[in-house]
């Protein structure tokens, strides 16, 4: 079994674009070594306009990639990605990744979660969650 020390680091990797573009952007990242993703379709609405409320364009659709890969991997995959699908533009979509310390189907890695989460916290008790966030 192997431990922390020596460990794989993995990332949990995000991309929201424009509905449609998601599959697009998974082809991206398969070329470069991402394994697989899972796509989500999310709403969203646009600004204040009482023209697009009018005409009921308020609503608009996005789609949600997530994806699980080795930290140096999704470096270079969300790099491609970011510069073919020109996410640094307005509306072209965002990305963003997270360190993974456990998943399921991660192989027979163990991690040690205690001793983090002790010196995170300056105490010796055991937080539950490493992270949570909302979009």
């Amino acid at each position: 079994m192997r431990t922390s020390a020596d460990m794989t680091e993995f990332e949990l990797i995000c991309v929201i674009v424009n509905f449609g573009m998601a599959s697009k952007v998974l082809h991206i990242a398969r070329e470069h070594g991402v394994p697989g993703g899972t796509i989500f379709v999310g709403r969203g609405t646009a600004i204040r306009n009482p023209i697009l409320e009018f005409l009921e364009l308020r609503d608009i659709r996005k789609e949600i990639l997530v994806m699980i890969s080795e930290k140096s991997v999704g470096s270079r995959a969300l790099e491609e990605v970011q510069e073919r699908l020109r996410l640094d533009k307005p509306n072209h979509g965002i990305a963003f990744t997270m360190p993974l310390y456990v998943f399921l189907g991660s192989g027979d890695y163990e991690f040690d979660c205690d001793s983090e989460s002790e010196s995170e916290s300056g105490g010796g008790t055991t937080t539950m969650y490493h992270s949570i966030f909302i979009i």
